[in-house]
């Protein structure tokens, strides 16, 4: 006997595995940090670079100042921190929850031109900015080239052990 196949099952599958299909999406597409692979969630971030830095803007929606650490680490600036979400109260059921919260970690390797002892960090209404200074760019510059002192005596030495022979000659 065939057995009629229900069209809602493999729905409900996908459905049952839908937070672990979205996060593959969000690897594949390159939404998400393959360093922060540990992470419960990682914000988003937008880089730029003008002339004189480069600033990282990071939404972190919910996350205190307190709860951020940024540091640098040969040539990497590392951000992490957590996100709490105030439990729900006693009695009340979830219907829905889709705020990510837990620690989260970004990295980004800067270049050598980056300043890692001038970095400033600031935190306004839920968006943190990551400024980072670019060290003054070496210009260049002309070098002497100067004489041994050594060499400055052998020449007067012969010079004047020289000009005793001349004067000897005539």
């Amino acid at each position: 006997m065939n057995q009629i196949r229900s069209p809602f099952s493999s729905q409900s599958l996908v459905r049952m595995n839908l937070p672990g299909i979205m996060s593959h999406l969000d690897q594949v597409m390159g939404l998400v940090d393959p360093s922060a692979t540990s992470s419960s969630w990682v914000p988003r971030v937008d880089i730029q670079e003008p002339k004189e830095s480069f600033v990282i803007h990071a939404d972190v929606p919910g996350v205190s100042p307190d709860a951020l650490d940024i540091h640098m680490d040969k040539g990497e600036l590392i951000i992490q921190g957590e996100r709490t979400i105030v439990s729900k109260s006693e009695g009340t059921m979830g219907v829905r929850m889709e705020r990510a919260s837990g620690r989260f970690q970004r990295r980004f390797l800067l270049p050598d031109s980056a300043d890692a002892d001038n970095v400033q960090a600031t935190c306004e209404h839920g968006v943190l900015e990551v400024i980072v200074p670019k060290k003054p760019k070496e210009q260049p510059r002309r070098i002497h080239v100067g004489v041994k002192a050594s060499a400055i005596e052998n020449d007067s030495e012969s010079s004047a052990s020289g000009n005793n022979n001349e004067s000897s000659t005539e």
